[in-house]
């Protein structure tokens, strides 16, 4: 998803009432800066409103909630600064950092690395079901492919070492020379 539009149509999806006052209120701003915060690599895969919502200690209102295949970003109305939106953009959390997803109450909580803990509040017991079903999806898909990147790092990394290993046993019965096996040598390692 890259439009506003589509963002909308989603929280709507997700019953979100926090999504129907942006809309009847004409809050797009709080979407267009979730919007404005993307990376061009990056789509967002979930999108919902939530009436209130708190990031380590701020509390947020009328909060625009995405989560893209790299991060959970939000944005909304500081309850300090009533009237106002948040001028810095959206806050991005890495779904790296994101320990566990749990619903009590009417909330949604985020336990994150760190003091940025997230927490989503006022939606139906069936909404918070199927919202927390779906951001632990998210994240699980995004932990195991970092986890795939990370296991082909070192696959590659012994790959490597290996292909070092047989050249070196050529030099050692003299099948190659000291120039042949240290070119190939840099070139193995990246030097």
């Amino acid at each position: 998803m890259r439009t506003i539009k589509e963002m909308m149509a989603m929280a709507d999806e997700y019953q979100s009432t926090a999504a129907g006052l942006m809309r009847t209120n004409n809050k797009k701003l709080p979407f267009q800066m979730i919007l404005d915060s993307l990376a061009p690599d990056e789509d967002v895969l979930l999108a919902v409103g939530a009436n209130a919502g708190t990031v380590g200690k701020t509390a947020y209102q009328m909060v625009a909630v995405a989560f893209t295949n790299t991060r959970l970003l939000i944005a909304g109305k500081p309850n300090s600064l009533i009237g106002t939106f948040m001028s810095a953009g959206a806050k991005s959390i890495k779904l790296d950092k994101v320990n566990s997803i749990g619903v009590f109450g009417m909330n949604i909580r985020l336990d994150t690395i760190g003091d940025e803990d997230v927490v989503l509040g006022s939606y139906s017991p069936e909404i918070r079901q199927k919202l927390s079903a779906e951001i632990q999806k998210i994240v699980n898909q995004y932990q195991s492919e970092k986890a795939s990147q990370s296991n082909a790092t070192v696959i590659q990394q012994a790959s490597a070492a290996d292909e070092l290993k047989k050249f070196k046993e050529l030099l050692d019965m003299g099948v190659i020379t000291q120039e042949e096996f240290d070119a190939k040598k840099k070139q193995l390692l990246g030097l």
